[in-house]
């Protein structure tokens, strides 16, 4: 599922900058360990530039994810927007395979943008999501969602 980009015509045009824009199907891997999902395609609209042998990359991601409110527990769905940068260096026979950090590297004049949208993703995912900014959350006694109606329960 790697999305795979040449960079042969930033080599051949070094210092200026191309347009890097595509849609891409996100990993379920990414998130699987929230409650939330993605609901539709990541969007990658960004530029990429080659000056003194590495390549800089920045983009705008957008995802849209199915979020669980923190407070009330309902499903909603809302963009994820992510701002990213990376820089991608050329790969040498002495670079260790195994290195995490060889996932932002110029192999055979290409580099994997995927890494680089993982990473946005995971980092831009919220601590707390709520469904609303004044989410009233579910009643402590009888777990009546407090957004749609009053409880009736006997409070202690």
């Amino acid at each position: 599922m790697a999305k795979m980009y040449s960079i042969l015509q930033l080599k051949s045009n070094a210092g200026n900058e191309q347009k890097v824009v595509f849609e891409l199907e996100p990993n379920t891997a990414w998130i699987e360990t929230t409650p939330h999902k993605f609901e539709g395609i990541v969007n990658f609209n960004g530029s990429a530039v080659m000056q003194n042998d590495v390549v800089e990359v920045q983009a705008d991601i957008q995802v849209p994810i199915k979020f669980i409110c923190d407070k009330c527990g309902l499903p909603f769905t809302k963009n994820l927007n992510a701002k990213t940068a990376a820089t991608y260096d050329e790969i040498s026979e002495f670079d260790d395979p195994t290195d995490i950090e060889l996932e932002y590297k110029i192999q055979s004049n290409r580099i994997d943008l995927e890494p680089l949208i993982r990473d946005a993703i995971i980092e831009n995912m919220p601590s707390k999501v709520l469904c609303k900014e004044d989410c009233k959350g579910l009643c402590p006694h009888c777990g009546e969602n407090l957004n749609i109606s009053e409880c009736r329960c006997k409070k202690i």
